[in-house]
């Protein structure tokens, strides 16, 4: 799959999970993120990427928020490679991006202010960077 393929699929996922799409599943949800994931792996930096994937993930966690534990270490992961090290990094990091004028690109409203309340309550986002860190040890491990 292209990179433009991957951004459009990501792109009609946002929209459809906004709109409360119940025809699209959890797994099409996820399959299409991995493959943008993917598809911008040696399209774009790390830092560039983690935004990209934040601007498709947390809009489609404050809509199915059980999906959330799953799909917001992702970003994450990515900063990583970004020399991001620790929690509160990544927390700088977001709160630099929700100060801007348009956060994570177009974004709606109450989906910025989800991310500012994580940024306020910061466990969860320790949770989801926690994770990220134990998928790039267990890549290391292999």
């Amino acid at each position: 799959m292209t990179f433009s393929e991957a951004k459009h699929s990501v792109d009609t996922i946002v929209v459809s999970v906004r709109q409360g799409d119940v025809g699209l599943t959890d797994t099409m949800i996820a399959t299409a993120i991995d493959a943008f994931n993917d598809a911008m792996a040696f399209r774009t930096n790390a830092e560039s990427a983690a935004y990209h994937l934040m601007a498709v993930v947390a809009p489609v966690c404050f809509h199915r928020r059980h999906l959330a534990d799953e799909l917001m270490p992702i970003p994450f992961f990515a900063l990583l490679g970004f020399a991001v090290s620790e929690p509160e990094q990544a927390i700088a990091w977001m709160e630099n991006h929700l100060a801007s004028k348009n956060p994570f690109g177009d974004m709606e409203p109450s989906e910025v202010a989800w991310l500012r309340r994580l940024v306020i309550e910061k466990s969860a986002l320790i949770a989801w960077f926690t994770r990220a860190q134990e998928w790039e040890n267990e890549l290391a491990d292999l």
